[in-house]
């Protein structure tokens, strides 16, 4: 929870950094929340296309997922230029 917060309101990278590795570190395996904080970090560091990011996130999510409202929001697919 600690990283979504800073990585989603793009607070202290390097904590940020600390945290994802604490997570890459004990998690068995990738989930969806996961690959969601991955997206994140490619956001913040301008890595990646956004709408290539929210894309593969939204795949097989449900129209009324709560996730989607995540994705939405993080990835700016809401606004109008």
């Amino acid at each position: 929870m600690l990283a979504r917060l800073y990585l989603e309101d793009r607070l202290d990278p390097k904590r940020a950094n600390e945290l994802m590795t604490l997570i890459k570190d004990n998690a068995k395996e990738m989930g969806w929340f996961d690959q969601y904080l991955e997206a994140l970090v490619d956001r913040n560091s301008g890595k990646s296309d956004l709408g290539v990011l929210a894309d593969t996130l939204l795949s097989g999510l449900p129209d009324k997922d709560p996730r989607r409202a995540l994705v939405e929001q993080a990835f700016s697919l809401n606004e109008t230029a």
